[in-house]
């Protein structure tokens, strides 16, 4: 069966549900060794959850987009979901013109032997190209609630080198987890405001600094983007876990290849095994 890895899209539609968004009513649960990533019927992650801690290291996950000139926040319409074997894919178009496709898994890949076992780790893709006959300009923000289900008593960090927010518990400092991008962010903040999630006016240029945290703070990393005309590019969002240490940490978020690799990887890894039955 053709299916062409470096793209994520399958040749043959029969290897993925293909639901409106409006159809959407559970979402999908995503596995690898060391990581689950439970999503919700929005499309967004619900949950990151940790099989060597036992603990949800993250909580809710998802994107939003506002317009930089006017400040308003941009709706989506037309979605579609395609849930493949080893990732879920939303489509969709923004109201400027923006067509959105957002690609999540858990990263696997190699053999069975414990040395191959891949790090444990989230992918968040999100392609964007200008399909509007005008230059774009607008903010997307990933907002990650940092806690999960761990104890109260978060700490957090901004890691430059690791590219995001660095997070642990007082209690339990070997519950350490980092919620970062790619590409370095335009800002970042962390605080308690949940308000601004659904927010109609833009956040704006985030303060680069850990606010009042609360008992359930909010990672956010902010993302300007300037589009022409058909042109395109990834924003792509990373989380990875470590139930040992911020060294354990850091080395397995070196063990993590780019976004396109690791989705090559990934489909690799599953088509082996389906392809046997």
């Amino acid at each position: 069966m053709a299916t062409d890895l470096s793209s994520g899209s399958a040749a043959n539609p029969r290897f993925a549900y293909i639901l409106d968004d409006d159809q959407m009513a559970q979402g999908s649960t995503l596995g690898a060794p060391r990581c689950t990533v439970v999503l919700k019927p929005t499309g967004a992650i619900a949950k990151i959850y940790s099989p060597d801690a036992g603990f949800d290291y993250f909580g809710a996950l998802g994107i939003s987009f506002w317009d930089r000139r006017s400040t308003l926040r941009l709706t989506r319409h037309g979605g579609e979901f395609h849930i493949h074997p080893e990732r879920q894919d939303y489509t969709y178009q923004l109201n400027n013109g923006v067509h959105v496709h957002e690609q999540v898994f858990a990263y696997n890949a190699g053999g069975q032997e414990a040395a191959s076992v891949p790090p444990p780790a989230a992918y968040y893709r999100v392609h964007l190209k200008n399909a509007s006959t005008a230059p774009v300009s607008f903010d997307i923000y990933g907002f990650c609630e940092l806690r999960g289900n761990t104890s109260q008593d978060v700490q957090v960090r901004f890691d430059a080198e690791l590219g995001g927010i660095v997070v642990w518990n007082q209690s339990v400092p070997s519950h350490v987890r980092l919620f970062s991008t790619l590409a370095p962010a335009t800002s970042w903040d962390t605080n308690s405001d949940r308000a601004r999630l659904v927010a109609h006016e833009s956040p704006g240029v985030l303060s680069n600094t850990v606010e009042s945290l609360g008992s359930d703070p909010v990672g956010a990393l902010h993302t300007a983007i300037d589009l022409q005309p058909d042109e395109e590019r990834w924003v792509e969002y990373l989380c990875v876990l470590s139930p040992v240490s911020v060294t354990d940490l850091a080395a397995a978020r070196k063990r993590c290849p780019p976004g396109k690799k690791a989705l090559h990887e990934t489909s690799a890894y599953y088509w082996n095994y389906l392809s046997q039955s």
